[in-house]
Formats: structure tokens, C-alpha cells, sequence
């Protein structure tokens, strides 16, 4: 696998863990993981997107996904 393929992965899996995170039992842990979602910026909103059109498409729904997609670009 290219360096490039593991590093992108490697953010994605960041990414998510930290959004699970968001719904923690503990404030402080919550508050931990939103503020180190900000500070990684707009490609939490990358992942965030990628992440919903995926649920679309598994509920059938494809509606959002040209929205999303758009959105994307």
C-alpha cells in the first residue's frame, strides 16, 4: 500500500474515532474530541460527507448524494 493511501487512512480512522468520541459519557472527553475536529479543519467535513452518502446509499435512499457529491467539489 502507498505511503499516501496509509496516511489518508491512517486521518479517516482519526477522523471517526473522534467523531464516536462526540457522544462520550464523560463532557470532558466530548469536549476534547470537538475541539480536535476543529483543529483539524475542513477535511472533517470530507469525511463527514463520505460518511453520509454512504448511509444513503445503504438505506436506497440516493437523493442527498448529488447534494453531498456537489458539496464535495
Amino acid at each position: 500500500m502507498a505511503e499516501h493511501t496509509r496516511c489518508h487512512l491512517s486521518q479517516l480512522f482519526g477522523v471517526a474515532r473522534l467523531m464516536g468520541e462526540l457522544d462520550a459519557d464523560s463532557s470532558e472527553a466530548a469536549e476534547d474530541a470537538q475541539h480536535a475536529l476543529i483543529a483539524l479543519g475542513p477535511q472533517v467535513l470530507d469525511h463527514g460527507q463520505l460518511c453520509a452518502i454512504e448511509v444513503f446509499s445503504a438505506l436506497g435512499d440516493p437523493r442527498p448524494g448529488d447534494v453531498l457529491i456537489d458539496m464535495s467539489r
